[in-house]
């Protein structure tokens, strides 16, 4: 499996924006860290691990997340990840390294 898929899949995309300070409330709802607003339209959903947010249109990933607050490409934000929350994906492991930038290149988001 993919280093990006493994990420996704392992990292609660919840608790890795709680790290960055947002603060849900109980129907997993926040202000959006995109756009001001004043009532919560950034929703996260547990099943698919994914965020959306009504009033901007943002919405993706883990990795898409770390990818727009910090202006990484999915590569940086994958690795950004793994040292953060101590994966050891992107260790020393070049075949592992080659497959996720293939994996992200074919999909054209790098």
């Amino acid at each position: 499996m993919q280093a990006f898929e493994l990420l996704k899949q392992q990292l609660d995309i919840r608790t890795v924006m709680e790290d960055d300070g947002i603060a849900f409330n109980r129907s997993c709802k926040a202000l959006c860290p995109f756009h001001s607003e004043k009532t919560p339209s950034f929703t996260v959903y547990k099943k698919t691990n994914t965020f959306k947010c009504f009033g901007c249109g943002a919405y993706g990933s883990v990795i898409d997340y770390i990818m727009r607050t910090r202006n990484y490409t999915a590569l940086e934000s994958a690795r950004f990840l793994d040292e953060r929350y101590g994966l050891q994906l992107f260790s020393e492991n070049k075949t592992s390294r080659e497959q996720a930038k293939k994996y992200y290149e074919d999909k054209k988001l790098v």
